[in-house]
């Protein structure tokens, strides 16, 4: 048995997205084995860092801080001192936005395995969406000069103006990541880990000059939970997009262009979106659905005939898709990040350009139109699911000897 530490600066329970749900899953089987303690900020300041409310199977060590305190200085010196109290074997080291390359380095005498499990620092722009002006951006600061860090700067300082994103913009300047020198604090946190575990190729290859060992490997998903259901019957299909609609970079607006074609010519579906707060569609073939747990997706799941991932930037990975296949449903995915890989095209669902709306209509129309196409995508999803994407599967493969 090891001492394990894990330190994850925006954890908190229940989850607010997949990164929280991938790293407790994974945290849970390694406390089976091992001595296991989570290091967390406790900061509710505009995002929920610490808030954990019941049982995840290994005890969380929340470490107090004030929106003034929360600094490159402060965080790197309070989760050493917590930490070394610990004196864990082995560190894996989570999520996190700007501060995190500090506690990498504070941290760098345990030789810690680190994840990223989004873009994090190495995009500017809010969340990391490489997106500049509308499109997919091929700017690479980790890899570029002054003038272009200083850029991205500016990128990133536009994305933020006029968004309730004060907990952001908190991060981004008490980590300094507006300074040149930010950039050398960036890359020597990815020379001090030992291992540096990525969701898809994409972001591998942004980093693989820095990194000693670089690896992928993907989320997983409840399959128990998630479980393969019947198809619903009746005359009107269900197109089911789970998400966040609000946000542009999801793809929400062009998966509505193309409904709004498909309307005038057929009567025959409805989209179903979900959403937070009362936002409303004039649309008459869109239905709204509030946010939901964890335990009741699956019964929104079941009212899908097949489910549409129309994202325009490079997605990590996604749950939510594995979710929907986990559930038997066919699946339409952009050929972007982690996406990409969860879909065989033309055997789970298909994959589709990002941004391409003659092909995400083709797409959405072939399944609307086959009933028998959507039971068979649908069945290949599962099983895809339970070949390679069950939590047990994730943890035996690929962490089970990680931490020995």
């Amino acid at each position: 048995m090891s001492k394990i530490a894990v330190v994850d600066l925006l954890f908190n329970w229940p989850p607010d997205g997949g990164a929280r749900t991938d790293i407790k899953e994974i945290s849970s089987r390694l406390a089976r084995t091992h001595e296991l303690r989570m290091f967390v900020p406790d900061l509710l300041f505009h995002f929920p860092r610490g808030r954990v409310l019941g049982e995840l199977g290994f005890p969380v060590v929340k470490i107090p801080f004030t929106p003034l305190s929360f600094n490159f200085i402060q965080a790197a010196h309070r989760f050493r001192l917590a930490v070394d109290e610990f004196c864990p074997d082995h560190l894996f080291i989570a999520d996190g936005w700007f501060l995190k390359p500090y506690i990498v380095n504070a941290l760098r005498k345990y030789h810690p395995v680190v994840r990223l499990y989004a873009h994090e620092s190495l995009c500017f722009n809010f969340h990391g969406t490489f997106m500049r002006k509308g499109r997919q951006c091929a700017i690479r600061w980790l890899r570029s000069g002054i003038a272009t860090q200083l850029l991205c700067v500016e990128c990133g300082l536009t994305a933020m103006r006029g968004k309730c994103n004060a907990h952001f913009i908190q991060e981004f300047f008490a980590s300094l990541a507006f300074s040149p020198t930010y950039k050398m604090v960036m890359r020597s946190s990815l020379r001090n880990a030992r291992a540096v575990i990525v969701y898809n190729s994409f972001i591998r290859d942004m980093i693989d000059d820095c990194a000693r060992d670089v690896r992928i490997i993907p989320s997983g998903v409840d399959h128990v939970r998630f479980f393969y259901q019947q198809f619903p019957r009746g005359d009107i299909k269900k197109i089911l997009m789970v998400g966040r609609v609000s946000d542009w970079t999801k793809g929400f607006p062009l998966l509505q262009q193309v409904c709004r074609e498909l309307w005038r010519k057929r009567k025959d579906f409805r989209l179903i979106v979900t959403v937070d707060g009362e936002q409303r569609y004039g649309e008459p073939f869109i239905e709204t659905r509030a946010w939901m747990p964890q335990e009741k997706l699956p019964s929104l799941y079941a009212e899908a005939d097949l489910c549409v991932f129309p994202s325009l930037w490079q997605e990590p990975q996604g749950i939510a898709p594995l979710e929907a296949m986990s559930c038997g449903r066919p699946v339409v995915v952009t050929r972007v990040g982690g996406l990409q890989c969860l879909v065989e095209d033309g055997v789970q669902g298909f994959v589709v350009p990002p941004g391409d709306a003659n092909a995400l209509k083709q797409a959405v129309s072939r399944l609307l139109d086959d009933q028998a196409l959507r039971e068979r995508m649908g069945r290949a999803a599962r099983e895809r699911v339970e070949e390679r994407y069950t939590w047990d599967i994730i943890y035996d493969r690929y962490y089970a000897h990680l931490f020995e």
